[in-house]
């Protein structure tokens, strides 16, 4: 009997949505709207084939879209409101995690 050992190649056309890329040894950590700001974030150094997002741009969600367009990741300010019970008046000034009361009596 003669038994040949055989190997094939095959390669595919890796279909990746828009602003991305497919990569055959990319990072295990990608860049997103997260992290982007994070300086020394630590990443196994491996390679994970798939599709990545294009250089300029970040993850987000599941799409890559250009750094500037990531969602704000500062506190969202609530708007003033006014509280006025009887002779008293309390301007109440929310953020994200004070609260300032201004109290005056009123004549």
């Amino acid at each position: 009997m003669n038994h040949k050992s055989e190997t094939k190649l095959y390669f595919i056309e890796a279909k990746c949505p828009a602003n991305q890329v497919f990569d055959f040894c990319g990072t295990a950590c990608q860049t997103t709207c997260a992290n982007r700001d994070e300086t020394n974030r630590p990443c196994p150094r491996i390679c994970v084939a798939g599709c990545r997002c294009k250089d300029g741009f970040v993850l987000n969600g599941t799409d890559c879209i250009k750094p500037e367009k990531c969602p704000t990741t500062k506190p969202e300010l609530r708007p003033r409101r006014s509280i006025w019970p009887s002779k008293r008046k309390f301007l109440f000034n929310m953020t994200r995690a004070l609260i300032f009361v201004l109290y005056r009596n009123m004549r």
